[in-house]
This record gives structure tokens, sequence and C-alpha cells, in this order.
């Protein structure tokens, strides 16, 4: 099959996922010297696979374990016991293995000065090797007392995931590389002249907490990475960029210690505008965060080119979670422009939206998903709890009419950005009801009737998140800031694409007659002016929360976001927990909204649009869109996701 022929397949063709081989990360045996898996029951699982096959769904994905088990040992058991029965129990047609290369714990205890260290954790060689295998060993890379989160209760872990000070590989380390490749090589060639190499379709490659290349402690605001080879290669890192030690020093400043930035370093935590905002001067903690997006992408990359060159075959990983996530500049998830240049990766993928997903909200991704559908592709891993899951985590559905309400709503946003996606089942039975069953082989009917025609967005609205104000932007507000104006705006009654900075300049925009511009806080004004040369007359800017507070520092945040937008504002008084504002004080601008105090923080002047309010409030926005000509399909509070060959509308 042509690679041309695989891509098409992914994009085009529902998949499914279960937790058939979920194993433990690290591996660990059991009492019968076999990988510690969380649940033997394969003939559930198997009957799981076959339900979907059965319903039309062709193409099935797990974690298959890569059978790496310690430095220099191998063990395909597992691996062999998932690929037994997934191609002759469920009778699967192709296949996806997801592929988690993250090391041994024995690899951490030969090689210390390539673990991953936290803050608190030690700084030398054999202090950090000390701890591996303890409890201040972090396996899983997020704290939980009852240790390795599991869906379906079969296996309890014993071992509790708290109060780690170092966790496994750093990602900058060359060794880990080197020993994963050697694995992921072996692991492939295992795969490939095995009986169903054939049908294995594509790989998913995966590291880091959960697999999902997010760093460690991400998810607990822990802070990494202090270990010995990641110092060494920021510096290394920083050498090359600046040219000299000198130089180098007088962009970071001297540094004693820990050449990575430290906590405090890194985020800005007063109550001012000017506090919650770093400075383009704050060279150390806005390199680091390009550092390690370029160090997460290059791994990515460097897997993907193992792949390519053992197989050809099409490649992915997950990446990508700046909507969602408001540490993604901790997590190295900035990397956009290596990756979606690079020939080594076909697809990207990620959980869907767990914020604001139940019945009558708008769900969405974690990823504004245009951009990597134009280059590449996007694979929405639908984790949406039905009423079976008995599990309340990213907003489950509470009956059967919801399940179906939520199912369809997945189904239509996916198929309204021409993603492609898997129905994920991480509990062992959240689709083992007939009826649900039944629409699952309906979408798969429907899925295949419109993907015959050819995909064209038809939104009229674009929201645009800039990859780079995330190394700017203080992380305590992402949600309030960022999702719930996102979320308020899907919620407007209207179809709305979501793209990247990245692909803004280079793309057509002449279909949309607003866009949004919804994190800009890096820009100056110049910046304004190519925004409105490439929209041109007949689109409208709207600028959210504070758009070029970052243009001239700290010291004059109102000043700059004036400048940036031709539109007088003036700092609010800050209320302890909440992120500072700014008020609209420009009497030539015509006023759209006005909170309860009498502060102005929604107006346009000469065709700009400027809301400094957050969450920005819906009957703003759908006031805004109307006045600018946009086509409103539904009331206030419905959810529209459709395109050329279909609509699907969803009410609160």
């Amino acid at each position: 099959m042509k690679h041309e022929e695989r891509m098409q397949l992914l994009r085009e063709k529902m998949i499914f996922f279960s937790r058939l081989g979920f194993c433990y990360d690290p591996p660990l045996y059991d009492d019968e010297g076999f990988p510690l898996v969380f649940s033997k029951n394969y003939a559930k699982y198997a009957r799981l696979h076959r339900d979907f096959g059965a319903a039309g769904v062709k193409l099935h994905t797990c974690i298959l374990h890569s059978g790496w088990v310690g430095v220099d040992k191998y063990d395909y058991a597992l691996t062999d016991k998932v690929l037994e029965v997934l191609f002759e129990d469920a009778g699967v047609e192709y296949f996806i293995p997801r592929i988690k290369l993250n090391v041994p714990v024995d690899w951490c205890r030969e090689n210390p000065e390539e673990v991953f260290v936290y803050y608190e954790g030690p700084r030398d060689t054999e202090g950090i090797r000390s701890l591996v295998g303890t409890l201040q060993h972090d396996y899983i890379g997020y704290e939980f007392a009852t240790g390795y989160y599991n869906a379906d209760g079969e296996f309890k872990d014993t071992r509790p995931n708290v109060g780690g000070l170092i966790a496994r590989q750093s990602f900058s380390s060359q060794k880990w590389l080197k020993d994963a490749t050697e694995a992921l090589r072996r692991l492939i060639r295992h795969l490939e002249e095995g009986p169903y190499g054939d049908r294995i379709l594509a790989y998913h490659v995966a590291y880091g907490a959960s697999g999902e290349t997010t760093l460690w402690g991400r998810m607990d605001k822990k802070m990494g990475d202090f270990g010995i080879a990641n110092q060494r290669a920021f510096y290394d890192w920083g050498l090359a960029r600046y040219g000299s030690a000198e130089a180098l020093s007088a962009a970071w400043g001297k540094r004693e210690r820990d050449i990575v930035p430290t906590p405090a370093e890194r985020f800005a935590l007063g109550d001012t505008l000017s506090s919650q905002f770093r400075s383009p001067e704050n060279r150390l903690a806005v390199d680091y965060d390009t550092f390690m997006s370029e160090v997460n992408a290059d791994a990515i990359i460097h897997f993907g080119k193992v792949v390519k060159e053992e197989t050809g075959k099409p490649v992915g990983a997950f990446y990508g979670y700046i909507i969602e996530v408001e540490r993604s500049a901790y997590s190295g998830h900035l990397g956009w422009d290596r990756l979606l240049s690079s020939p080594y990766v076909d697809f990207f993928a990620a959980p869907k939206s767990y914020y604001r997903s139940t019945i009558g909200e708008a769900g969405g991704e974690l990823a504004p998903v245009l951009p990597i559908n134009r280059r590449k592709l996007w694979i929405d891993e639908c984790d949406m709890r039905t009423h079976l899951s008995m599990d309340a985590w990213g907003g489950s559905a509470g009956s059967p009419a919801e399940t179906r309400v939520l199912l369809s709503r997945e189904f239509a946003k996916n198929l309204s950005r021409d993603s492609g996606f898997w129905w994920m089942d991480l509990g062992g039975g959240w689709y083992d009801d007939p009826d649900i069953m039944r629409d699952i082989a309906h979408f798969a009917d429907l899925n295949d009737e419109l993907r015959k025609t050819e995909y064209k967005s038809t939104a009229e609205i674009l929201v645009v998140f800039d990859e780079e104000s995330y190394k700017y932007a203080d992380e305590r507000f992402h949600i309030p800031v960022v999702q719930d104006t996102l979320r308020n705006i899907q919620m407007c009654g209207a179809p709305v694409d979501l793209t990247m900075m990245n692909d803004f300049y280079s793309a057509d925009q002449s279909g949309y007659r607003l866009v949004v511009f919804i994190n800009l806080y890096r820009a100056d004004e110049a910046e304004l002016a190519k925004i409105r040369a490439k929209l041109g007359d007949d689109t409208a800017v709207l600028l959210h929360y504070a758009p070029g507070v970052c243009g001239a520092g700290r010291e004059a945040c109102a000043e700059s976001i004036a400048r940036f937008t031709g539109i007088a504002v003036a700092e609010n008084a800050t209320t302890e927990g909440s992120a500072a504002t700014v008020r609209i004080t420009d009497t030539d601008a015509r006023v759209w909204h006005t909170d309860a105090d009498g502060s102005v923080t929604a107006a346009e002047k000469k065709g700009v649009y400027l809301n400094t309010g957050y969450p920005m409030a819906p009957d703003t926005f759908r006031r805004i869109a109307q006045s600018c000509g946009c086509y409103l399909l539904a009331s206030e509070g419905c959810t529209v996701y459709g395109d050329n060959r279909f609509l699907g509308v969803f009410t609160p």
C-alpha cells in the first residue's frame, strides 16, 4: 500500500482504541514473570474489538508493549499476545501500535546523569542514583496517591506516586535517544518481519507523562528539568545561540548553580498587569521555553525518522496542547514550525477537550487543528465517557440520550475540521451496549458517505492562537482568559475555525468576516498593520484581553496596548487572585460592552474591535459577529459544527 493511501485511511476512516495490553510504565513483572498489565481479560477486549469491526470500524489501535524491559533487555511476550488477540481473535483489519519509549528503571540507575530532576531534587550523580527505584522516584509524571491510574479496577497499584524528586529520562538526553532508538528498531523489525507486518498501517511513537510527549510534572505544576544532561544541553544551546560565553552571560545573567531558570525566574506571580507577563528582556525564561520546544520536537522527529527508515509508513505522536494546557510552554509544546516542516512526522494527536465538554457545552480540541490538517493530519482521541463509564473525569454522559448527543458532537466536530479520530474505551466497556454500537455503525456509514465529497470549511469566524505569546503569559489565568473565551465564542451559533499565528500569514483567509486574536501579547504596532494588510478591509479584527502588552516591556503595559490597538486604555485595580485587566478610555471608540461598574471592556475604532474583559461575554461576541456580517445559524448558546457537507447544531 502506498504512503498516500495509508494517510487517506487515517484521515477518512474511523478508528477504535481499547485498553488491550495496557501495561505498567516503566515495565514491571507480575508474580508469574509476565509484564504487568492492568487487565488479563483478553477475551473481553477481543469482543470489544470485534464489535467495532462489525460496526464498520476496521482500523484499531492500542498501546503495544515496546519490549524494552531493562538495560539491553527485550521481551516481546506481551507484544505478541496483544497482536494475537487483535488479528486472530478480534479480526482487526489494520493496526496502529502506540509505542511508549520511556526508559526502564534500571536505565535510570545506570545513567543518573541522563535522568530528569525536579527543582527540589539533587544535582549530583550519586544523589540522583540514590533515589532511583525509591518512592521519591516519580515513575508516571504526575502525583497520584494510589499510584498508576487504572480505569477498570482489575489492577490496584500498591505504590503511591507522590513527592518525587526525580522522574525518568531527560528529554534532552542523547543517551536516551540512542537507547530508545535501538529499542524502537528492534520492535519494528520484530513486527514487520512477523506474521502481521503487512497489517501495521502506521506507527504512533510516545514518551513522557502518559506517553503524550509532555514533560514530567506538568500536571502538578512541578518544575524541571534540573538534571545534569539537560543543564548541559541548555548551556550548549545558549552558547550556540549567542556565540560566546560572554554574550550568553550578558543575556542570561551570571549563573552560579542552575543554568535552567528557577521557578521564581520562570513565572511572574504579581498582581499588576506588568507582573503577569514576562518582559521580552527576560531572555533566560523565554529562551528556555524555546529550547524545550525544540528539544521535544526534535525527539519526535528523531523517532519519526527511525520509523521512516525502517518502514516508510506514516508516523505520528501526541503533541501541541496549546488550547487546553496552560503549561504548554513548560511541556515543550510550542515547536509547531519545526514539526510541520519535517518530512519524518505525518500525524499528530491529542485527547479531545476535557473542559466544558458535557451536555450543552462546545467541547473542542487541545490544539488549533486547521494548519495541522492543511500540512499534515490531526487525529482526535475521543476520550468521551459514556453513561456506562461510571467516571466523571472529562465530562461524562449521565444517560443513554446524553451519550448519543456527546458522541454526535464529537463526530460532527472532527468531520467539520477534516480530522481523523478514534473512539476511545479507556475503561473496558464504555461502548458495551447494542444501542451505542448501532450509533457507531451509523456514524461509520455516514462518515464514509460524507467524506466522498471534498471538504471545504464554511466558517466565517476564525480564532488565532499565537504560539510565541505563550512564552510571555502568566499560566494562572489561562482558563478564564483563553479557554472560557474560546468556549463562549464557539457557542455563538455559528461555525468557528481555529488556527495558529505561524499559519495565519501563509494561508488564504479570504473567507472570514471576523478574525479573533485571542492571545496576541508579544506583538507591536507594526503587527497590526500586517494583520490588516493580510485580511483587507472586508474582514474585521477583534483583539482580546491584553494585545501588545509585551511590546514595550513591563513598565508601560497600558501604553503598549494602546499603541498596538489604536484604542486608549487604562489599567484597573487588581482583585487578588484574578488576572489584571484594563478598561477602555478612548472617547472616540464605539462602545460594545460596559461592566456593571461602568467600565468599558469592549469597543471598536477604525474597524478594530478590542475586548479587555475576560472571559468575553457570549452576547457581546454574538453582537459583534452580527455587526461584521457573520451569518448566525442558531441562537445564542448553541454550538455549530459543520462544513460544506453537513450541519450539526448542539443546543444548551
